[in-house]
């Protein structure tokens, strides 16, 4: 069994997925193989799965923004979520923020919903 990490070797998600990849090797009595592959806010270990044999031994392990934020914000992503995947498993769950600059106008959600919506086709 091969785990597709779309992060670094050492960061959060890799340390997870390791921890995870144990158990399941023991509990299963079936080796698993952590392959990194980072890059893109895990857009190419996202595509990598897509393109591996629907066989069940490739599996990934991603956070939210490759699999919900990406295909959203970047045509390269060349996947959907929904029909490109199908979830076995939810491991956590990670608070996710929208920020603006201390300085900003802006202030709370409605004001930048508001401000965005009153520019239309921004950012360009």
């Amino acid at each position: 069994m091969t785990l597709i990490v779309p992060t670094a070797a050492a960061g959060g998600t890799d340390v997870f997925a390791r921890l995870f990849a144990e158990r399941l090797q023991k509990s299963m009595g079936q080796p698993f193989v952590i392959d990194n592959k980072p890059g893109a806010n895990g857009m190419l270990g996202s595509q990598f799965v897509k393109r591996a044999a629907p066989d069940g031994y490739t599996l990934l392990f991603t956070y939210a923004a490759a699999q919900v934020a990406n295909p959203n914000l970047y045509a390269s992503a060349n996947y959907d979520p929904v029909k490109d995947f199908a979830a076995i498993v939810q491991i956590g769950r990670v608070g996710n923020l929208v920020l603006v600059r201390a300085d900003s106008a802006v202030k709370t959600l409605k004001e930048f919903v508001d401000t965005v919506k009153g520019r239309p086709g921004w950012p360009s």
